[in-house]
């Protein structure tokens, strides 16, 4: 469950130095692209493909293995990959584990958004290191929604939204 308030979340990564972030959203529905990678391409491929990695047409080449080998590489400069709504436990115990190519550097981050706690524990390595968003009063929560919506909405509507969403920061977003 990596869920966060805002600010300590933003304030964790240097965004002046991020050059591509990458999004993989919904994995209810991306999770039969996700066993394709293990296997072949996918939505690797499109990654590969958005940054332009060298290589990424050649018939023998492992997506997988290549997007790894780019990220890791200190040269590309930083990046944050996005991992949203991570719920499927399988995926990360398959055999490769999709976990063994994230991987681990100084220079880039991932971000795994999670209702699962002890999915979230499992990826980064223990509950200290997963951030637990909770519920922002109502007044923290118009603001945020606020600062997301491109001209200010009427107040009684902000709160009635706010209300809905039941405060969570990352559904207000």
């Amino acid at each position: 469950m990596l869920t966060a308030h805002p600010e300590p979340l933003v304030s964790a990564v240097n965004w002046s130095l991020v050059d591509y972030v990458a999004v993989v959203g919904g994995w209810g529905t991306s999770a039969l692209h996700l066993r394709q990678h293990i296997r072949g391409c996918g939505l690797l491929c499109k990654i590969a493909d958005v940054v332009e990695i060298p290589g990424r047409d050649e018939l023998d080449v492992d997506p997988l293995k290549l997007v790894y080998n780019w990220l890791s590489n200190k040269d590309r400069g930083c990046w944050l990959l996005v991992l949203d709504n991570a719920e499927d436990q399988a995926l990360f115990s398959s055999d490769p584990p999709l976990a063994d190519f994230l991987p681990q550097s100084h220079h880039g981050t991932i971000l795994i958004t999670s209702c699962s706690q002890s999915l979230a524990s499992r990826l980064t390595g223990g509950v200290s290191a997963v951030l637990k968003a909770e519920p922002m009063d109502q007044d923290r929560g118009v603001s945020l929604l606020n600062k997301k919506l491109p001209e200010s909405s009427a107040c009684g509507q902000a709160i009635d939204m706010v209300e809905e969403l039941e405060g969570m920061p990352l559904a207000i977003t």
